[in-house]
């Protein structure tokens, strides 16, 4: 899903689903069109391409992850351990910590990065990216300092710019919710096909409606007096007119 600055979702890029196979046996050295972590980088390449921010990567480092952060879904049949564990009574997490304005302090500086001396890689030149490291050095009692090291190949030469790679990795809750959208909006979770592709078909209908409901939730809360016929259109808007009066739909 695509975001922009201001953290309004645009529209889904890419859902690709698949199984995942163990990597038990494997040979650690293949290349990384043969590892399951090359479908993150197919990911960030679609974003980066409508992004036009296509920069030159290691095959393990995703520069832009400042910038980028996508989410796959997995289909697969759980295993024998996956319903063990499943089959277990949860137990309650910790509570949560209440929300706070954190005081932080940031530098930034350009750095080098030495190839990984793995045999499809240690032939590469070092890579230059910008590193901008986020601290709080006065958390409260009993809470986690805030505490980030973001890479990006975009070039951060000012205060301004590195306050606007921050601003930008903030946004990345938003790839967060639209999981937890898709579960309580879509209700993906309560689907019971028992093929791959059907269970497919309704997730990739139900990302499209997550992300219109983020949407909308969003708008709504910035700008509530925005005309519906903005976002709808007029059959749509005659359905929810019809809704919103409670009168029978014409049959």
């Amino acid at each position: 899903m695509a975001g922009g600055e201001s953290g309004l979702p645009l529209g889904v890029l890419r859902l690709h689903g698949y199984a995942p196979e163990s990597a038990a046996g494997k040979d650690p050295y293949r290349p990384i069109e043969a590892k399951e972590s090359y479908r993150w980088l197919e990911a960030y390449q679609d974003a980066t391409a409508i992004a036009a921010l296509i920069r030159s990567l290691f095959e393990n480092v995703c520069c832009g992850r400042a910038i980028f952060q996508t989410r796959s879904k997995t289909v697969s049949r759980p295993g024998p351990r996956q319903r063990d564990h499943a089959a277990k009574p949860s137990t309650p997490g910790p509570p949560a910590l209440r929300a706070r304005t954190a005081k932080v302090e940031g530098r930034f500086r350009e750095v080098t990065l030495r190839a990984p001396q793995a045999p499809q890689t240690r032939d590469k030149p070092p890579l230059k990216l910008w590193a901008v490291y986020v601290v709080e050095l006065h958390p409260p009692k009993g809470a986690i300092a805030v505490r980030w090291l973001l890479l990006t190949s975009l070039p951060i030469t000012s205060v301004k710019q590195a306050l606007k790679c921050i601003r930008w990795y903030c946004r990345r809750w938003r790839i967060k919710e639209w999981p937890r959208v898709m579960k309580s909006g879509g209700k993906i979770l309560d689907h019971q096909n028992h093929r791959a592709q059907v269970l497919l078909r309704a997730i990739a209908l139900a990302a499209v409606i997550a992300w219109r409901i983020m949407r909308l939730a969003l708008l709504g809360r910035a700008v509530p007096e925005l005309p519906a016929d903005i976002l709808f259109d007029c059959c749509e808007c005659a359905v929810l007119g019809l809704l919103v009066q409670r009168q029978a739909l014409p049959r």
